[in-house]
């Protein structure tokens, strides 16, 4: 406990020197983003320095990440980061290389999801080995790019997967799970660090955090899952249903609803909408941009700490999960029509 201590208050200060350094020297500053998606609730000059925090930690704190695996993380953020900078503006060539980087990475670590405990899919499709890498690299794509969709507002992408990751540290302390809890204690100080620094504009997590945050979430969940038979499989996706589901959601909502290119960013997502009803309620653009992060990252805390009590039960966490989709997307709507 003391040594999470020293590193946090150490990061603080270290992560925040660097931040004031970018700022002076202008580099990795959001600001000079001009699209409207990125500027939405903010204009002011933010360094995009969350990434670089995660991937350092990655790289140097974490254990038993192999080198060829950090080189993979270390991919997988660089590709968003030339996002950031608008070096690969092409939402098509960033797929592309996504899903090289993703079944390279779930083929040489045979990382796959190996059940849905729906048994046709589990004994005839599951078991076919084109099958399981499509659907596991469909997954895991789905989690980077909806993860990527929700990094709009303050604390609410960090603070989903700090809340995830706190999660996981307490039911393995009262449930007999196998969990990698000394990455897990080092990664949830590091997303408090950021957080932090994001609560008050001090750091953005930016494509390249955004990418890498979910790729180790998603890479972590399926050995979780598939270390821990007895735990359904359902159990995680409710854990990582909402940033999966906003891709979902919106590509559906955008390719067949209105009829709009996919390859031009949108402000109707869901946390969109809700800043601008919470910015009607509250002057202070900060504080509206924050208590839209932490109102949604509040609702999916609750549907955690009661998908907890049936970590084992696949029909109760089906349930949860029906539920959580029909309240986002009856929100989703209702939000709308308050806008139009």
């Amino acid at each position: 406990m003391i040594d999470l201590i020293i590193l946090f208050l150490l990061g603080i200060v270290l992560f925040n020197i660097f931040n004031v350094f970018c700022l002076r020297k202008k580099l990795l500053i959001d600001g000079l983003i001009k699209s409207e998606h990125k500027s939405y609730v903010n204009k002011i000059d933010v360094p995009i320095t969350g990434g670089i925090l995660i991937i350092f930690t990655i790289i140097f704190l974490l254990k038993d990440i192999s080198i060829v695996n950090k080189f993979f993380f270390i991919i997988i953020f660089s590709l968003g980061l030339l996002s950031d900078i608008n070096k690969i503006s092409s939402p098509k060539v960033r797929l592309f290389f996504q899903s090289f980087i993703v079944i390279i990475y779930i083929y040489f670590n045979d990382t796959y999801i190996s059940t849905l405990r729906i048994d046709y899919i589990d004994q005839y499709l599951l078991n076919q080995f084109i099958f399981k890498i499509i659907f596991s690299t469909f997954c895991i794509l789905i989690l980077i790019n909806g993860s990527n969709f929700i990094d709009g507002v303050n604390t609410l992408n960090s603070g989903y997967y700090f809340i995830v990751f706190l999660n996981i540290l307490f039911i393995s302390n009262h449930h007999e799970i196998e969990a990698e809890i000394y990455n897990l204690k080092i990664l949830v100080t590091i997303l408090l660090i950021f957080i932090l620094h994001n609560f008050f504009n001090k750091s953005f997590l930016g494509d390249g955090g955004s990418y890498l945050i979910s790729f180790y979430a998603a890479i972590f969940f399926i050995h979780f899952s598939n270390q821990n038979n007895l735990v359904s499989p359902y159990y995680i996706a409710v854990m990582l249903w909402y940033p999966a589901f906003e891709n979902f959601f919106s590509l559906t909502r955008r390719l067949f609803f209105e009829k709009k290119k996919i390859k031009n960013a949108d402000n109707l997502h869901l946390h969109h909408l809700l800043y601008i009803f919470i910015r009607k309620k509250i002057i202070d653009n900060k504080i509206a941009n924050t208590l839209t992060g932490l109102s949604i990252n509040f609702y999916n805390l609750i549907i955690i700490i009661i998908a907890n009590n049936f970590l084992y039960e696949t029909i109760p966490l089906l349930l949860i999960l029906t539920l959580s989709l029909t309240f986002y997307i009856t929100l989703y709507f209702l939000l709308k029509r308050n806008i139009n």
